[in-house]
């Protein structure tokens, strides 16, 4: 399993360097940066281009201007799964050097799980999901955020559904109270 994925990103996003790193050398990388995974192909396209969500973009947006403007680290956890492995990971974010970020994803724990179902591209039917934790809130005007593998177990989750991503107010408390 990989250690950490590592990217370094300039004021304005771009990203400068990337590389993963293995906790041990000749390690397998596990599935989420598989042997076949390019770092290279990252460089130079704007890091805030891979976020979905307007919000969270804006979030991971001040948060780099934070690291940029204060040189002070922020770190916190979150979720980055797969259909078949609920992975745990940390990031870091911290000046990289001048006018740079380093951004360092540290895979914490991976678990495989139950498939649950995807999201299809095609429909208009939206759940909404916090980016971090990766809870999802249905139906739209809940305030109830759920683990998503209960999603499986929602009667009146249509066959096909769309994703959109947010904060769950607990995760969004977190993140702000790093930006104060």
């Amino acid at each position: 399993m990989p250690i950490k994925m590592i990217y370094h990103v300039a004021a304005n996003g771009l990203i400068t360097h990337a590389e993963r790193q293995l906790s041990r050398p000749g390690e397998h990388p596990g599935p989420l940066f598989e042997d076949g995974f390019d770092c290279s192909s990252m460089v130079g396209n704007n890091l805030f281009f891979f976020i979905a969500g307007r919000e969270v973009r804006e979030i991971y947006s001040m948060l780099h201007k934070r690291v940029l403007a204060q040189a002070k680290e922020i770190s916190f956890d979150y979720r980055c799964d797969s259909p078949d492995v609920r992975r745990e990971i940390r990031m870091s974010m911290r000046q990289g050097g001048v006018e740079t970020v380093r951004y360092e994803s540290e895979v914490l724990k991976e678990t495989a799980r139950a498939t649950v179902p995807q999201p299809s591209k095609e429909s208009s039917f939206f759940i909404s999901v916090c980016s971090l934790c990766k809870k999802y809130r249905f139906p739209v005007g809940s305030n109830q955020w759920k683990e998503i593998e209960l999603i499986l177990a929602e009667p009146d989750i249509p066959d096909h559904f769309n994703l959109t991503h947010t904060f769950c107010q607990e995760c969004y408390d977190g993140i702000m109270e790093k930006l104060t």
